[in-house]
């Protein structure tokens, strides 16, 4: 499993689009998608928007960077 596969995972169990989920971190849409399909890096910054906006455990998130 990936950090892109944690991400797309979250975000779908949240029931999240990723323009939801692009309101509520900043980040771009197409920023988003590309981190789901494992095209960007997430990075330390993104990673803690995106784990506060989904409510997802930080610590399982952060191993897969």
């Amino acid at each position: 499993m990936t950090a892109a596969d944690i991400l797309s995972i979250c975000r779908e169990n949240k029931g999240f689009t990723q323009k939801r989920l692009s309101e509520m971190t900043g980040i771009a849409i197409p920023n988003i998608s590309q981190m789901e399909n494992g095209r960007r890096k997430i990075g330390k910054m993104n990673a803690k928007k995106l784990t506060d906006a989904l409510d997802c455990d930080a610590a399982d998130f952060f191993m897969y960077l």
